[in-house]
């Protein structure tokens, strides 16, 4: 007898939200963003929010959700490359440390 065993979906997610103005001169620093890390992000479920949103139906159809970074700042001039590489950072050390 063959034994089908079904997982969960697991999805992992991350965000990065910026209005990027290019006519304005001052770039946008990492002091600029908003900075949310992990199960932290847990906490816009039902707020109305794209992420609470994507949360709240990720819930109902029983997902696995594995977060790593919401970054948000103001529309504002271009982001500093750092700012970019230290996202993209946090999401990877969630990404490689959770298992298939």
């Amino acid at each position: 007898m063959v034994q089908i065993v079904m997982r969960k979906k697991r999805i992992i997610v991350g965000r990065f939200y910026h209005e990027t103005h290019t006519f304005l001169p001052q770039q946008t620093t990492t002091s600029d963003f908003q900075w949310i890390y992990g199960d932290a992000m847990r906490a816009a479920t039902g707020d109305a929010s794209p992420l609470g949103g994507m949360l709240e139906y990720a819930q109902r159809a029983n997902w696995e959700v594995i977060p790593t970074a919401d970054v948000a700042a103001q529309p504002s001039g271009l982001i500093q490359n750092q700012v970019f590489d230290d996202f993209w950072a946090a999401f990877q050390r969630v990404l490689t440390t959770t298992e298939a």
